[in-house]
């Protein structure tokens, strides 16, 4: 089944804002590059997409820009800086031009060369237009480097009359903003993106494809706040409606102008083969007035597509009632030996369990990727849950622990159906152990435990979205979860949002005020955010605390360039040297020393600096910077051995059945 959920769009709690980039208008284009983009022939080799959403009050114009095509030209720019121009030009259907777009927005490489790296620059201008029909013409250009990439479209504006006919927008592929860096122009009248959905930031994408198992969200947008919309999704080709995805009424997005009627929706296509389809909406009273969008499913790695795939969900006949009874009576007997000897290996504290049984249970019933099967096979192990708990709720801590392990390896082997079978089963087991318990702080602890070792898998892999939520889903049962708080703090400074970060670890520093970590990732946020007295003071206290060395060696980097940038040098110089001298390993402190005081107007001491380090110093250890980043990681771990430990501690709480017991289906009952 193919579904499409409306997002609440009610009142939700604040946040902060994602950290957005400002452009500079460059006021014009020179002649060359005018002729070029006057000469309806794309060229270049910059990876650049455009998409322009015609709105109300402007045409919003958005470009992505490939991080990678972009660093590529970065070792031609001077310093550690990174200059793009960006333009756009709309010529109507005379050729005559209507409105441009001149832009250049200047990236700092120290700060944001990793963020390019792996997704790009995402950045949104505006057009004046009047309806009609027009080439759009658009540009990033490295002059320094001498590349380009100049990009063609079609675009057409309707007329938003309220006397028209209400007028439909294909539907908008969105993403959280973490992903990309966002670069506004500089205008009086700023885009309207991010958009923000249940209290997240989100902007458009061009992207199209959507991988097997992917949730992809989508705006769908309308002009009228009367009408009632439905959405299909539909074969390439046209014809009959696959699967209706009913939408009701659509309604306004907080925190964007968009000046249209928008609903934020999401596409599971956990159930569809791998091809191409089309999303629409379409007016109920008025079928003929309908837009779409072109929607390709990928399939997973190892997934090998026939030349001529069927484009549409594959049906399964029924099977005959008794038959099927007897399927899930087998089932249940399967469940129940695989559960049994999982369990037995759990017990074992001196070898790590190796879960197999399960593995081959669950692989040979839903590996193929059937969902019918996965929820037969949901229903029968909640069922066996129910059954070996029956005597004590505490028992599904030792089952929660097991599939918490196994999504963790499905996901690591690329076997992502089988990983979502595992995510929703804990899910399940959870919700079930809580209920069962009643008011429990400690159930509550242990679940959450659970959910932050997911959520630290997710952030290690890099699917920093997932884990977000993941770690809100954990601190929803824990509030002061310790691991929790510390993976969605990364994450928020991952994302640049210093301030969420700050509040987030001033929580933790409350519980732990001794914890060195946790001190100077607060200390480097309150440096980022300009608090600089209250980072001089909390970095101060990281450098006198006893800890791990790569700790303080950081905190007197970060300290000595706060007061370096208030040019406040003797001071900077005296914490690395003090620094150095306890840290003698360490050489990123004497290189920073010498850069000061060459900047200072000391060359020559800076040479003497220079001159004394140890090329065979500080090889053996890990970067303090380095570390620094890893450091969610043993958070994570950290949750996840008191959920293994827990759940050995439980396991005698389980009504396990005898060997002859397990080859009997379960008595009749209802889940």
């Amino acid at each position: 089944t193919v579904l499409l959920a409306a997002t609440s769009l009610g009142p939700v709690a604040a946040q902060t804002p994602p950290t957005i980039l400002q452009a500079v208008d460059l006021g014009g284009l020179e002649t060359r590059s005018a002729a070029l983009m006057l000469s309806a022939q794309e060229a270049g080799d910059l990876q650049v997409s455009v998409l322009a959403i015609p709105l109300p009050d402007q045409v919003s114009l958005m470009l992505e820009i490939g991080g990678e095509s972009l660093l590529a030209g970065a070792g031609a720019e001077s310093g550690d800086e990174l200059l793009t121009e960006i333009y756009a030009y709309a010529i109507d259907a005379e050729g005559g031009l209507v409105d441009t777009l001149t832009q250049a927005v200047r990236l700092d490489l120290g700060r944001h060369r990793a963020a390019l790296a792996s997704t790009g620059l995402k950045f949104f201008g505006h057009l004046d237009l009047p309806p009609g029909k027009y080439s759009l013409r658009a540009m990033a250009l490295h002059r320094r480097a001498n590349r380009l990439g100049l990009r063609i479209s079609q675009l057409e504006v309707p007329r938003w009359s309220t006397d028209a006919d209400p007028h439909l927008l294909p539907p908008v592929r969105r993403e959280l903003t973490g992903r990309w860096l966002v670069v506004h122009e500089e205008a009086a009248n700023p885009p309207p993106f991010p958009l923000r959905v249940a209290g997240k930031s989100y902007v458009p994408t061009v992207r199209r494809r959507i991988a097997a198992q992917e949730r992809a969200g989508f705006w769908l947008l309308g002009s009228r706040p009367e009408e009632r919309l439905r959405a299909d999704l539909l074969p390439r080709e046209g014809g009959a409606a696959l699967q209706e995805l009913g939408l009701g009424h659509l309604q306004t997005l907080e925190g964007g102008r968009l000046g249209v009627r928008a609903l934020a929706a999401e596409v599971d296509t956990d159930r569809l083969r791998p091809g191409e389809y089309r999303l629409q909406i379409s007016a109920v009273e008025r079928p003929e007035a309908f837009a779409s969008t072109a929607l390709e499913i990928r399939p997973p790695p190892g997934f090998d597509v026939p030349a001529a795939a069927v484009k549409t969900p594959e049906l399964q006949p029924r099977a005959p009632r008794a038959r099927r009874s007897q399927v899930r009576a087998e089932q249940m007997i399967r469940v129940r030996a695989a559960y049994s000897q999982s369990l037995a290996e759990l017990g074992q504290t001196h070898t790590k369990p190796s879960l197999q049984s399960l593995i081959e249970l669950e692989t040979s019933m839903i590996g193929g990727g059937s969902k019918k099967a996965q929820s037969t096979l949901a229903e029968a192990e909640l069922r066996v849950a129910l059954e070996l708990t029956a005597r004590d709720a505490e028992g599904f801590l030792p089952l929660i622990r097991i599939h918490e392990a196994l999504y963790r390896r499905y996901h690591k082997r690329r076997h992502f159906l089988l990983a979502t079978h595992s995510r929703q089963i804990v899910a399940s087991l959870s919700q079930l152990y809580l209920e069962r318990l009643g008011p429990n702080p400690e159930g509550r602890r242990l679940v959450a435990a659970a959910l932050t070792s997911m959520a630290g898998y997710l952030q290690e892999i890099g699917a920093m979205p997932s884990a977000e939520l993941t770690y809100e889903k954990a601190l929803d049962h824990q509030r002061d979860d310790r691991a929790a708080l510390a993976g969605l703090a990364a994450i928020r400074e991952f994302y640049a949002d210093y301030e969420g970060a700050e509040e987030l670890l001033r929580r933790l520093h409350a519980n732990q005020p001794d914890d060195p970590h946790i001190r100077l990732r607060l200390g480097i946020n309150q440096k980022r955010l300009g608090k600089h007295r209250r980072a001089a003071e909390t970095l101060g206290q990281s450098l006198a605390a006893s800890g791990p060395e790569w700790v303080a060696a950081l905190a007197a980097q970060e300290l000595a360039g706060l007061h370096a940038s208030q040019e406040r040098f003797d001071e900077a110089v005296a914490v690395l040297e003090a620094a150095i001298t306890r840290h003698p390993n360490c050489q990123r402190l004497p290189i920073q020393l010498a850069a000061l005081l060459d900047r200072s107007g000391r060359p020559t001491a800076a040479r003497q600096v220079l001159a004394r380090l140890d090329p065979q110093a500080g090889r053996e250890t890990s970067s303090p910077r380095l570390l620094y980043s890893q450091l969610p990681a043993t958070a994570a771990k950290s949750a996840r051995r008191t959920l293994a430990q827990e759940a050995s501690r439980r396991l005698s709480r389980l009504t396990l059945p005898a060997a002859s017991e397990a080859a009997q289906p379960m008595t009749a009952g209802g889940f």
